[in-house]
C-alpha cells in the first residue's frame, strides 16, 4: 500500500488532497517497495510541474506519462530511455503501441 500526504501548497491543484492511498498490487514486499518508489517519483514530478507554474491539467498529463513510463520500466527485458520533455500522453500511447507490436522476438 502506498500512502502519502499531499503538501498543503497543492491543496487547490491536487484533487487527492490530503492523503494519497493506492494499492501497489503486490504481495511480495520487495516488489511492493519498487512500485511504491515509482509512485513516489511520479508524485514528485507532478508536484515539481505544479511548482514550475504548469497548469494542473498539464501537470496531470506529465504525471500520467510518468506513471506509464514507470510501468514500462517494471517489465522484464524492456529498455526505457528518456525521450525529452515534449512527450504528450497521446504520443506515449502511440510509442507503447509500437513497442507492443514489435515485441515479438520473431519480428526483426
Amino acid at each position: 500500500m502506498y500512502q502519502r500526504g499531499v503538501p498543503e501548497r497543492f491543496k487547490g491543484a491536487d484533487s487527492r488532497y490530503k492523503t494519497i492511498t493506492k494499492s501497489t498490487g503486490k504481495r511480495d514486499i520487495h516488489e511492493a517497495r519498487q512500485v511504491r518508489d515509482r509512485f513516489e517519483e511520479a508524485d514528485n514530478q507532478y508536484w515539481a510541474a505544479l511548482d514550475a507554474g504548469l497548469s494542473a491539467e498539464t501537470a496531470q498529463e506529465k504525471y500520467d506519462v510518468a506513471i506509464a513510463m514507470r510501468e514500462a520500466m517494471a517489465r522484464p527485458g524492456w529498455l526505457v530511455r528518456p525521450i525529452g520533455d515534449g512527450l504528450s500522453l497521446e504520443r506515449l500511447h502511440e510509442a507503447l503501441n509500437d513497442m507492443a507490436l514489435t515485441s515479438d522476438p520473431e519480428v526483426a
